[in-house]
């Protein structure tokens, strides 16, 4: 019993002195109208900025793209919008490039369609309609 009390004493202690990572938001870019256009979130790891999450946005201040990056590469999740705040796109990347299914809305946030990716390349993509019925299937 005394064992597994240090045990999970040792776990707190370590897990506790682990070093949360803050980032720190810096406006990169700015349209005409002084609306922010591009925003990185960023670590500062030693004497230099480490860029971990991107934003765009429209010039009417809606959220345009979103997502990780990694070594100044997209990677993970990304998400597109479309200028009334809907979901245009979503899917994953690894190292900058597309991998696994992404999905695709239309303007009106209806499903549109699926398209498959393996290290930046296509290979599939299923169409639909407005009903959500497959349409086409393309294996690429």
């Amino acid at each position: 019993m005394t064992k597994l009390l240090i045990i999970i004493a040792s776990i707190f202690i370590i897990t506790s002195c682990k070093q949360q990572v803050t980032l720190q938001e810096e406006v990169k870019e700015f349209y005409d109208n002084g609306n922010k256009k591009i925003i990185e979130l960023y670590e500062q790891v030693k004497d230099k900025k480490v860029v971990r999450y991107y934003k765009e946005f429209y010039e009417n201040e809606q959220l345009k793209i979103e997502g990780a990056l990694k070594d100044m590469k997209r990677e993970g999740l990304w998400i597109f919008y479309y200028e009334n705040g809907n979901k245009w796109s979503e899917g994953n990347y690894i190292n900058g490039l597309a991998n696994g299914k992404f999905t695709q809305y239309y303007e009106n946030g209806k499903l549109w369609m699926y398209t498959y990716y393996k290290n930046g390349e296509k290979t599939r993509a299923i169409l639909f309609d407005d009903n959500g019925k497959a349409i086409e299937d393309n294996n690429l």
